[in-house]
């Protein structure tokens, strides 16, 4: 806890302040285990071992059904968006392999997306920029790939992979950006990390889609379908929103809060610029229990190794003696980068990323209330709303 952090918790308890300490207690507290550990979490395993779930058999199935692609998502990204969709490609020209804070042989500094895999024998690998990020590198912000306003393509990939799993099918659309902008609070930065990846689920039973999930950060929200807001112009596409800086994914645009109550940290979506991921996509199959990923039908020669990367899409988090780095109530300006697609729980048995922990199926009112606060507080503000 950093000595800031000590004062201001020491004066909420000498002062009695109870509308803001809850606020500086999630802060001191829940930002710092939201911080991306340097070693990647296999989270995929343990809903993977669900047999029950998993497809019975492992022939060399590519197929992705019609329907997969009749009820994929539509993306607004925010208006005023700074860090646009990035190319997987040209990431990987600019940054070079690291292990902690040293960069790998001269040999293995420029991979790509058909050998990053080999990278795993390093141990813990660090994909660090070449440019600082503060500078703001016209490949950081990914200003080539915006959406044209015609067809809503990018010229960065969407990232599709389908998960059968018995009764249902499982479709994850993944979408990649090089630089995550973090929120402010109270005047401070925090969050920002270089490699950003969020997704949206897509789960169908009996070919017609049931649920849908969308990715908030650490956590995410999952909604019945017809709670799921969709195109007017064809009712089978659903639309999300991308929240600005962070795109965090959510179902409807506006304000929204998340962690801390009263709208102290929040996310904010609007109807930017629309972005169709089937006009520009990476699409696989995948069978989590036996950890194989095949390029689908649908695009057969896409490159399938870089799927295996077990290490980070960005930097590893500044020391805090670099001059970029500081700390603020126990959360850092610049967090380490995420891992890809593969660690997150793709054979997860619930559509909720989490869900071996907790999955619950929102209510649409439920959005008009911060994210992670305790049940007391839910069930107060619901009565709130009720009235």
């Amino acid at each position: 806890m950093s000595i800031l952090a000590y004062v201001i918790s020491i004066l909420c308890v000498y002062l009695s302040l109870n509308l803001f300490c809850p606020a500086v207690s999630v802060l001191l507290f829940y930002p710092a285990n939201l911080r991306v550990s340097d070693q990647p979490a296999l989270k995929w395993t343990t809903a993977a071992t669900n047999a029950s779930l998993l497809r019975e058999d492992h022939g060399d199935s590519r197929d992705i059904p019609d329907y997969v692609l009749e009820y994929a998502p539509y993306c607004y990204l925010y208006s005023g968006e700074e860090y646009w969709p990035g190319l997987l490609s040209e990431h990987l020209d600019h940054t070079v392999p690291h292990i902690n804070y040293d960069s790998v042989p001269r040999e293995f500094q420029q991979p790509n997306l058909d050998d990053l895999d080999q990278l795993n024998a390093f141990g813990n690998i660090f994909l660090m920029s070449n440019d600082d990020p503060e500078n703001y590198p016209d490949w950081l912000g990914g200003l080539s790939n915006v959406p044209d306003s015609r067809l809503h393509r990018s010229s960065a990939p969407a990232i599709l992979i389908m998960v059968s799993k018995g009764q249902y099918i499982d479709a994850f659309w993944f979408f990649f950006y090089s630089f995550n902008l973090g929120n402010q609070v109270l005047g401070h930065r925090f969050g920002n990390h270089v490699g950003d990846w969020e997704h949206t689920v897509i789960r169908f039973e009996n070919r017609r889609p049931i649920e849908v999930y969308y990715s908030e950060h650490a956590w995410g929200a999952a909604y019945r379908w017809e709670h799921a807001e969709r195109h007017p112009n064809n009712r089978k596409r659903l639309l999300t929103y991308s929240a600005y800086g962070t795109h965090a994914m959510y179902r409807t645009a506006g304000n929204q809060p998340y962690v801390l109550p009263f709208g102290l940290l929040q996310d904010i979506t609007d109807k930017g610029r629309l972005w169709d991921p089937t006009l520009n996509m990476f699409s696989y199959t995948y069978d989590p229990r036996e950890d194989t990923l095949r390029a689908s039908n649908f695009t057969p020669d896409v490159p399938e190794a870089w799927f295996h990367f077990n290490g980070r899409w960005g930097d590893k988090a500044y020391p805090t003696d670099d001059p970029r780095q500081y700390e603020f109530l126990g959360a850092l300006h610049y967090e380490s980068g995420p891992t890809g697609p593969k660690f997150k729980n793709l054979g997860r048995s619930a559509i909720c990323e989490n869900s071996e922990i907790d999955c619950s199926i929102r209510n649409p009112i439920d959005d008009q209330v911060p994210r992670n606060i305790q049940p007391a507080e839910w069930e107060h503000w619901k009565r709130s709303f009720d009235r």
